[in-house]
């Protein structure tokens, strides 16, 4: 796993029980880096869609089926900006401070250019007793 870029905190602040920081990434070649490696295959969901891309391509028994499918498999919308940032974001908190996701939000979506409802973020991480629920919302 890629290790996350050097950065400074801008700015930070906190209401209870609400906080947040902003940080700025001097290397940006290095933060690409990171990105493409963590935030780009959980948008596009690589994980689940190798394992539906072999299902498909078991149920394809002709060549014109095969190359079919493939258009179709390969055929998804460019991801909007938004998008790029909730993953980004995701796996910085996950990486910096062992956040844990149930599930891909990528998988929330109806359409192929579907904005999905409610907060962008919703995972769990560990405190002294146990877990507490994360709510975020990417801006």
């Amino acid at each position: 796993m890629p290790s996350l870029p050097d950065h400074t905190i801008e700015y930070s602040g906190s209401t209870t029980p609400v906080t947040w920081r902003g940080r700025r990434v001097p290397d940006v070649e290095r933060f690409k880096a990171y990105a493409k490696q963590r935030a780009v295959p959980r948008l596009v969901d690589a994980e689940d869609q190798a394992e539906f891309e072999s299902d498909l391509n078991a149920l394809a028994t002709t060549d014109y089926a095969t190359e079919t499918l493939t258009s179709l498999l390969h055929n998804t919308p460019r991801p909007q900006s938004w998008e790029l940032g909730e993953s980004l974001a995701e796996m910085l908190l996950e990486d910096e401070h062992g956040v844990r996701w149930p599930w891909n939000h990528a998988r929330d979506k109806r359409t192929p250019k579907a904005s999905l409802p409610g907060k962008d973020l919703i995972g769990f991480i560990e405190t002294g007793a146990g877990f507490a629920l994360l709510f975020g919302e990417v801006n």
